[in-house]
């Protein structure tokens, strides 16, 4: 699988290098970049326009548009690590709704991390669009270019309420596994076929949907009582003893 990334570097680099203790989400011009997205002014706010610009060049001259786009947040409440996303059918714009329902493609993503990082939940994840997001990174994404896998990657300052990580505070050294842990997600979306079994035979409510159902989204043939494991699960699983024990010693004063 070959893959280009682009990255983009942080939306407000001046409250960071000014140290603005009120929010990292504000520039010097007093203003909460994540909501200038939508009409982003060249000299305010250079990095959002640029990116817009990288994006533009990609979907309208080399008529590419992103597979996926993410912006890495850090959320002052909620606990663990979690998405928001961008659903039609959950839009407050009837024009989207109105729009081919995408059916699972947008949990993709977060099926997968919940898969092989131990910090993410998929409980706390959104895909509501809202009129008053609309100015944001992911939805301005999805909107103006095309991306379907749009997303908000928010990280708590909170730390984690859950398994391995259960009562501890993210350092350096878990924020670094969580972004292994995207990056191993994002190679499940190679093979989107298996995936689409896979989230099809695990659901959370427990019921399972019929093969003949399956095998229409998928294209694939089903065996009953089958279960397909997808690489990036393996991989968490294989893994996990390991982490376990990292964990059990970084913990200790």
């Amino acid at each position: 699988m070959l893959a280009s990334f682009k990255l983009s570097n942080s939306s407000s680099p001046t409250s960071r290098i000014n140290q603005n203790s009120i929010t990292h989400r504000c520039g010097l011009t007093d203003e909460d970049l994540n909501r200038k997205w939508s009409q982003p002014n060249r000299q305010l706010h250079p990095s959002i326009y640029h990116t817009k610009g990288l994006l533009d060049y990609c979907t309208r001259i080399l008529k590419k548009i992103p597979f996926i786009f993410c912006d890495f947040h850090g959320h002052s409440r909620r606990k663990n690590v979690f998405f928001f996303g961008c659903n039609n059918q959950e839009s407050w714009l009837e024009a989207d709704r109105n729009l081919p329902n995408v059916g699972i493609e947008h949990l993709l993503l977060p099926h997968l991390m919940e898969n092989c990082s131990p910090a993410f939940s998929s409980e706390l994840c959104n895909y509501r669009v809202e009129r008053s997001r609309e100015s944001t990174a992911r939805v301005t994404v999805w909107r103006e270019f095309g991306v379907r896998r749009s997303y908000t990657m928010e990280t708590s300052y909170c730390g984690c309420d859950q398994g391995l990580y259960k009562g501890f505070h993210f350092d350096t050294i878990h924020l670094q596994e969580i972004g292994s842990n995207f990056c191993t997600a994002l190679t499940g979306l190679y093979d989107d076929r298996k995936w689409r079994i896979e989230m099809m035979l695990t659901k959370q409510d427990g019921n399972r949907i019929p093969n003949h159902v399956i095998e229409k989204i998928s294209g694939l043939n089903v065996p009953s009582h089958s279960k397909i494991i997808h690489p990036a699960s393996q991989t968490w699983n294989s893994r996990k003893t390991a982490i376990s024990q990292k964990r059990i010693i970084s913990v200790q004063p």
